[in-house]
């Protein structure tokens, strides 16, 4: 179970209670305005979703490793792509409008399934973007860190 709370306008979700199969990643990357964009003067706000592409079952070795992480013989590899929309005011002091930016972020990444599972179609998954920081470096520049929690509904 999930709440919805609100941190200076960002809303982020607190677990009453933690999912079974879930994991929490971030993804980080320098992004770089294209020619035809004006100059970054300020970032006024940013906009993250995030789209599961596609997912693959695969079979993994069954045992426990010295650090302790548990491979129960099935892994569910992700694909997906974060969608950004940033909302920037242009340097020039003539421009009075805000500009517009969108790019895309893609991630890989794994969820150790249960043991007892029989995993033939598509599992139900729900994403959390529990962190969106976005940080302009230089006129031309911004780095974007998003912290996301994936969860798999199955135990």
């Amino acid at each position: 179970m999930a709440k919805n709370i609100f941190n200076n306008g960002v809303q982020t979700n607190q677990f009453t209670t933690l999912p079974c199969t879930f994991k929490q990643i971030s993804v980080d990357e320098m992004v770089y305005l294209p020619k035809n964009y004006p100059d970054i003067g300020e970032i006024k706000n940013t906009d993250v979703t995030c789209s599961i592409d596609k997912q693959t079952v695969i079979t993994t070795p069954v045992g426990t490793s010295l650090e302790g992480q548990t491979l129960t013989g099935y892994k569910l590899i992700i694909n997906g792509t974060l969608n950004f929309r940033v909302n920037y005011e242009p340097e020039c002091p003539c421009n009075s409008y805000c500009d517009c930016f969108k790019f895309k972020i893609p991630f890989t990444t794994f969820l150790i399934l249960p043991e007892n599972g029989m995993y033939s179609k598509k599992l139900p998954l729900r994403d959390l973007i529990e962190y969106n920081g976005i940080e302009k470096c230089s006129d031309r520049s911004m780095y974007a860190n998003v912290t996301l929690m994936l969860i798999a509904d199955i135990c």
